[in-house]
């Protein structure tokens, strides 16, 4: 079986002065065509995974500024939700998502078939958009142990 070094998939950021950036993604032939079995436009798909990620980061940075200002009586004035994500501190430590590998990408086929092996190996499949967990039944408690 090849490496998974076959999927070469380089990123550049280009941050601008305004606060708004650039991503560009260059992907291989082998990396690509992967994608395209799995969208049918690449383009709409990745700007999808990517908005769905950066939503719920700030609707937590948007809800966690809102208690916080509302807790230490330093909400501003009339804030609005873009600008309590854009005044809100960097976290500290970093985040435990950032600078890690993303995680598997889920379509339905993949989806199907851990139902399939859900039936046959009384697996219990959890996920979520970046969450894959898998867990065996136990016969004793009928709980679920769950291994990551």
């Amino acid at each position: 079986m090849e490496s998974p070094d076959i999927y070469q998939c380089t990123s550049t950021l280009t941050e601008r002065e305004d606060g708004t950036a650039s991503i560009t993604i260059e992907l291989n032939d082998v990396a690509y065509k992967a994608l395209k079995h799995v969208a049918k436009d690449t383009n709409e798909y990745v700007k999808t995974m990517l908005y769905t990620r950066i939503f719920r980061e700030g609707e937590a940075m948007y809800m966690k500024e809102l208690k916080d200002g509302i807790e230490n009586g330093t909400l501003p004035q009339n804030p609005t939700k873009a600008s309590l994500i854009l005044n809100a501190q960097e976290p500290k430590p970093p985040s435990p998502h950032l600078h890690k590998s993303p995680p598997p990408i889920l379509d339905s086929r993949i989806l199907s078939h851990a139902v399939k092996i859900y039936s046959h190996s009384r697996c219990l499949f959890i996920i979520s958009p970046f969450t894959l967990c898998t867990g065996r039944k136990s016969q004793s408690t009928k709980k679920s142990e769950i291994h990551n």
